[in-house]
């Protein structure tokens, strides 16, 4: 039979049926639906799931339906990270979201992208507006580990990182020394621009020499001079800080006064900048 087209107006019946044995359409007759159309199953019993295309970036409306991918992409998490110049194979990634950082190719840095098996799908920014890290990101867009970002203006910005504080997160730099030490150096260094709170030292076993001392200092910045300390005595001894720091380890200098036993230790507590 061949195709026929009929120019008609609609039906009177409130359930158009696709198919003899198909799903339809119905009129809803539920007073407290918002829903003015129903898709239902042949025998009008229970709902059936509608499949469509998902959100185009250029031609889509602020009333278009959206599909689970939409929905799964409002706020993806970024498993994967790649230059467009060379982006992972479809399948590598499947059922996770990535993020291109640096343009090249067919992809421009700040895309999201979804992995399907087949093909990275790139996620419309219309849908795509808030997203949280798995993975440190390192490009022309770089993002930090465990972060949540939302999109301003084409610009992915830092809202948080899982943090209490609002510049980042309390960290501490710990160095020992003990009575044979005369210059012990932290492993790691201040990063530049962190602001220390605070700056102690701790005597776990008192040293016996004459007068022994210790000496805190961040390149050329004292953090703790000698009289800040004793360390003819156990106990902890504290200086509270606001002091921006340079990109340099930290120094210990300890004068023992010929101390045969004493061991203790500096703890630096500090919180560095967010990028």
């Amino acid at each position: 039979m061949a195709n026929v087209f009929t120019k008609i107006r609609g039906i009177v019946g409130s359930f158009f049926t696709l198919g003899a044995d198909g799903p339809g359409f119905k009129r809803s007759t539920d007073p407290s639906a918002n829903a003015l159309i129903e898709a239902k199953n042949n025998g009008d019993s229970a709902y059936v799931i509608l499949r469509g295309k998902e959100v185009n970036q250029s031609n889509s409306l602020l009333n278009d339906l959206v599909p689970l991918i939409d929905l799964q992409g409002r706020i993806p998490n970024i498993h994967f990270a790649f230059d467009g110049e060379s982006p992972p194979l479809p399948g590598a990634n499947t059922g996770e979201f990535g993020f291109c950082h640096t343009t090249g190719g067919s992809y421009t840095a700040g895309q999201v992208v979804y992995d399907d098996g087949t093909s990275l799908v790139i996620m419309p920014s219309k849908t795509t507006r808030h997203l949280t890290t798995e993975v440190e990101v390192t490009g022309t867009i770089s993002l930090i580990d465990n972060g949540i970002y939302a999109l301003e203006g084409g610009t992915w910005v830092l809202k948080g990182d899982g943090t209490a504080g609002d510049r980042g997160l309390v960290k501490m730099i710990e160095v020992k020394f003990n009575y044979s030490s005369t210059t012990e150096l932290s492993t790691t260094a201040l990063p530049s621009s962190s602001s220390v709170l605070s700056a102690r030292v701790q005597v776990e076993i008192a040293f016996n020499g004459s007068s022994p001392s210790v000496a805190v200092t961040n390149g050329a910045t004292s953090l703790m001079v000698a009289g800040d300390s004793y360390l003819a005595a156990i106990g902890i001894y504290e200086v509270p800080q606001n002091t921006a720091t340079s990109a340099a380890v930290v120094t210990v200098t300890l004068t023992g006064g010929g101390s045969t036993v004493g061991e203790g230790l500096v703890q630096i507590m500090y919180v560095a900048p967010l990028p």
